[in-house]
């Protein structure tokens, strides 16, 4: 398994992430997900997950200046995390966190945040397993005005 950056010049590793991304989040266009490569390197980052020359999983950070639960000021945060479903289970998705941390730690961060949707048992288990600790629930509401 071969962990790397995006390289956001390249169009196929782009292609790769934006194919990923409709599966993760398949409630969005290809547009609507296209128009966030242009954030790449500056407030996305983006690993991938390659098997052999098969792309199979992605991790994309950021940067947040509130991380719940921390009063630590700003720190890494998890915005997606996908791996495919015959990829799954096999460490692909702790390799993608690690190579989170290690940018995290580079950026002078002393904290990683994450989220998950509150009925996502098997995300809630995952981070559990690679060393998060829960520190809140909520459920988020709109008015629209």
């Amino acid at each position: 398994m071969k962990i790397q950056p995006i390289n956001k010049d390249s169009k196929a590793q782009v292609d790769d992430w934006i194919d990923m991304r409709l599966k993760l989040w398949p409630e969005h266009t290809r547009d609507e997900l296209a128009d966030e490569a242009s954030q790449l390197g500056d407030v996305i980052q983006v690993w991938l997950a390659y098997n052999d020359d098969q792309p199979v999983g992605f991790i994309e950070a950021g940067t947040r200046s509130v991380i719940e639960g921390s009063y630590d000021g700003p720190g890494g945060f998890v915005e997606g995390l996908y791996v495919g479903q015959d990829y799954r289970y096999h460490g692909i998705a702790k390799q993608l966190v690690e190579a989170v941390e290690a940018w995290a730690k580079q950026q002078g961060y002393t904290v990683l945040g994450s989220n998950a949707e509150i009925d996502n048992e098997t995300s809630d288990k995952f981070h559990k397993a690679i060393g998060f600790r829960e520190v809140d629930r909520t459920i988020n509401y709109l008015k629209d005005l």
